[in-house]
């Protein structure tokens, strides 16, 4: 078992620790863990966009590390390539997210936001609010129109292929998705209403 003292040591005792885990030692990846760390959490903090993240992106991290071992070169810079795939993965986190907002906000009318911020409620709890409440009025709709939604914004098919696979016409399927878009709308402003934050 290592000390606190090793952040500050030669990367020969990382390397070291590497070598024991390719050679089948898996609790040796724990002294990596334990030596490097405190460095990658101070890393994660300074480049993720949200400091609650910061535990699944070094779990992440480390996952893909004891995965990839093999890949690191001996007597470069073990830190200096955790880091690497730390920041690969807040990347493709952050990706994610926008992709997924992209796609939500479609499904209700973002506006709303203003209201929650004059009322004092943290952007990210009232994001979660509106959530669930969204989440809950889809499963309120019908198996045709959820159907048509994941078909648009999850699938990202157009009007015409929607109505081709439903055998509908493009016009009815515009139709249908504008006002499944102001039920939804509304239903989640009834929902954050009844909680509150509206």
């Amino acid at each position: 078992m290592h000390s606190s003292t090793e952040l500050q040591e030669p990367g020969d005792i990382i390397d070291a620790a590497v070598a024991e885990v390719r050679a089948g030692n898996v609790e040796a990846f724990g002294d990596i863990v334990r030596m490097t760390q405190e460095d990658l959490r101070a890393f994660l903090l300074w480049v993720c966009p949200a400091r609650s993240v910061v535990d699944d992106m070094a779990q992440e991290a480390y996952l893909l590390a004891f995965r990839n071992i093999a890949k690191y070169t001996p007597g470069t810079n073990f830190r200096a390539w955790l880091r690497a795939i730390a920041r690969n993965r807040v990347a493709n986190h952050v990706r994610s997210a926008v992709a997924r907002c992209k796609r939500e906000k479609k499904f209700g009318d973002a506006a709303v936001l203003e209201h929650a911020f004059e009322d004092g409620i943290a952007e990210a709890e009232y994001a979660q609010l509106r959530m669930r409440a969204l989440r809950a009025c889809m499963d309120q709709l019908s198996e045709q129109n959820r159907r048509m939604l994941l078909l648009r914004y999850e699938a990202r098919k157009k009007s015409h292929e929607i109505a081709r696979l439903l055998d509908r016409s493009a016009n009815a399927v515009r139709t249908a998705l504008k006002r499944i878009r102001f039920a939804l709308r509304d239903c989640v402003a009834e929902a954050m209403a009844a909680e509150g934050t509206i």
